[in-house]
This record gives structure tokens, sequence and C-alpha cells, in this order.
């Protein structure tokens, strides 16, 4: 949605406010966490103005300027490119989805329901022919969250450089070609995706996004001008590296 301009209707503007609610929830959340001094053996503070001072002094910058509406000022067509400050959001995205932070709070429900066994059922929780810890099922459960982490970050991935790589299109269009959209010389008028709806262009670009960032690259998009293949060529490179990275992670 953010190649398109500032979205008010439609699925596109539904799907905008819904980020814009949760991320705001998350702003108004982060007052309250507590926080534990690294190295010190003192319990979490809880303490909620000490809570609010570390967080105005620490991420509170990052998170509340891609909220501001920037796109609302009157840029003359150009407050689409205020949508790339949200990019800001991935890195905090990613750290909302934390498989560690996950697997604490489902080992934690776990040891309660074992702790609840061995109080009401203590020769139940003597039986070795059973894993009462369910050891395996949690070794499985974290492998399934890693997998779908990693399916998220690299769809996430996808989605942003995708709608980097239309507004690149866009203004190389706007700049070197004045416009014209039919000039066969560029990805955006060649595909007319001018033509498209925010819907189908979203997908496009996406989908263009992933193949190239996999390397794959079936070829049915495509750069067509040089400044394109240029830009293609550092998406390349970058996805090279984005997918090692990942999958020495993963693996």
């Amino acid at each position: 949605m953010a190649a398109f301009g500032v979205q008010r209707g439609g699925f596109l503007g539904t799907l905008n406010y819904t980020y814009e609610a949760i991320f705001f929830i998350s702003i108004c959340l982060k007052f309250l966490y507590e926080y534990k001094i690294e190295d010190a053996e003192q319990p979490p503070v809880r303490d909620i103005s000490k809570i609010g001072i570390r967080y105005l002094k620490g991420e509170f910058i990052y998170d509340f300027i891609p909220f501001i509406p920037l796109p609302e000022i009157n840029m003359g067509g150009y407050e689409r490119l205020f949508y790339l400050i949200k990019i800001m959001r991935l890195v905090n995205g990613f750290k909302v989805f934390s498989v560690p932070a996950i697997m604490e709070k489902i080992n934690y429900f776990a040891r309660k329901k074992l702790e609840d066994m061995i109080e009401n059922d203590p020769v139940e929780a003597e039986n070795t022919l059973k894993d009462n810890n369910k050891i395996s099922s949690l070794i499985i459960l974290k492998f399934l969250i890693q997998i779908f982490k990693l399916i998220i970050i690299i769809l996430n991935i996808s989605y942003f450089l995708g709608f980097l790589w239309f507004i690149y299109c866009d203004l190389t269009m706007e700049f070197l070609y004045s416009g014209d959209e039919n000039e066969s010389g560029t990805f955006m008028s060649h595909f007319k995706i001018h033509l498209n709806s925010n819907i189908r262009n979203a997908i496009i670009v996406t989908y263009f996004s992933f193949t190239s960032l996999s390397t794959v690259g079936f070829g049915d998009f495509h750069p067509r001008s040089n400044a394109e293949r240029i830009f293609c060529a550092f998406i390349l490179l970058f996805g090279v590296a984005i997918f090692s990275y990942i999958m020495g992670i993963f693996i």
C-alpha cells in the first residue's frame, strides 16, 4: 500500500488503518512493560514513571516517527515517499515475534501443568513410560514456530522491497521518460502496471521481489531500463546475502 499513496478506503485502506491501530497500541503498551537491569540481581523495574522515561530515551523515537501521518502533507503527488519511513517498523516486528520469548511462555504453561500433575496425581507423574515433560512436543513446536517466523520474515522483506521497487520504477519513468506511459522501455509501461488495480499491483511487485530475492527470476516480470537493471542488481545481491543469513540462523 506504501507505493500507491494515501489509502483511505477499500481493502488496502482498511489494512493500513488496522496496522496503524496495532502499532499505536504497541506504543502505549511499551509505557507499561516492566524491564530488568542487565547484570543486576534486582527484581524487574515496575515503576511506571521509570519505565516511561526509559522508553522515551530509548526506542520511542523509532516507534513514533513512522506513526506521524506525513503522507497527509501535500507534497505535489510525492506523499507516498513518506511511507518508506514505515520500513523502520520491520525491525520492530521481528523483535516482537521472538521465538525464545514465545517458547518461554509455552514452557511456563508446560511447567505449571506438570506441577499440577505432581500435586494432584503423583503416581501418574512418576510414570516413566510417558513423556510428562512434553520434551518431544516442545522441540517440534519450537521447530514449527521457527519455520513460521522464517516464512513471515521472507514475505515481509519481499513485501517492502517490492513496494520500494514500485516507487523506484514510478519515479524513474517520471523523471527519465517524463511520465510517458506509452514508453515501452520501463517496467511500469511495458507491463501496463498503471492499468491494474492496487491489489493486483501489490501481488505483482511482491511476487517480483520474492523471485528476485530468491534468485529464481522466472522472467515473466523483469527490469526494462538500465536504471532499473542497476537497482535490480542490488536487490539480487541483497537477496543472496539475506537468504544466506536467514538460512544460516535457521539451520
